[in-house]
């Protein structure tokens, strides 16, 4: 778009200053800068909360989300009790393959080798709540690390389908993390 008065490829200068009107000034060109050299997400993020010479708060700091720590982190779990991804727990292609069959052969949520599935706190679940859902989920009935227990992590017998509410729930249930959602309520 060509405005009226001024040549194609022209830029009016910045009124009282001589630069032109896209170019930055000396402290905000000094923050692009540091921007730019940023090497970590961190960094820029950081970086980039600083113009000038203001810099907005910090982010306040948060309880661990592992129920009994008390350490502060900025988001979710202190470096202490944070997890690995997937793939370092040992959920990995050979896992996927085998969960695709698993999940498969048995579809409902609940199923299993061992259906009705006894699990460690009680049968998990809709089956064992007389709904008939598709699972969606490979699941361990005993929790297991593969690097604890590589046998235990591979059998069908320690293999459950569950839906992901199911799935999430007996997660909750295991870590305890739902009694003391209740002891903070009140309920």
């Amino acid at each position: 778009m060509v405005r009226l008065g001024m040549a194609q490829g022209e830029r009016k200068p910045r009124e009282g200053t001589g630069r032109l009107a896209c170019q930055p000034g000396p402290r905000l060109a000094a923050h692009h800068e540091e921007v730019a050299t940023a090497t970590t997400s961190h960094q820029r993020r950081t970086a980039a909360t600083i113009v000038g010479s203001t810099a907005m708060p910090a982010r306040t700091q948060r309880f661990c989300l592992e129920p009994g720590c008390g350490n502060l982190t900025d988001a979710g779990r202190c470096d202490e009790h944070k997890r690995g991804s997937a793939h370092q727990r040992g959920y990995d292609y050979r896992w996927l393959k085998y969960s695709r069959r698993f999940r498969k052969r048995y579809p409902l949520c609940g199923m299993g080798p061992r259906w009705p599935t006894p699990t460690f706190g009680g049968p998990a679940g809709c089956l064992a709540k007389n709904h008939l859902r598709v699972g969606n989920q490979a699941d361990h009935i005993r929790p297991v690390k593969r690097s604890d227990n590589e046998a235990l992590f591979w059998d069908p017998m320690n293999h459950q389908n569950l839906c992901r509410e199911c799935h999430l729930a007996k997660g909750k249930s295991e870590r305890g993390l739902y009694e003391a959602n209740c002891q903070r309520r009140g309920n």
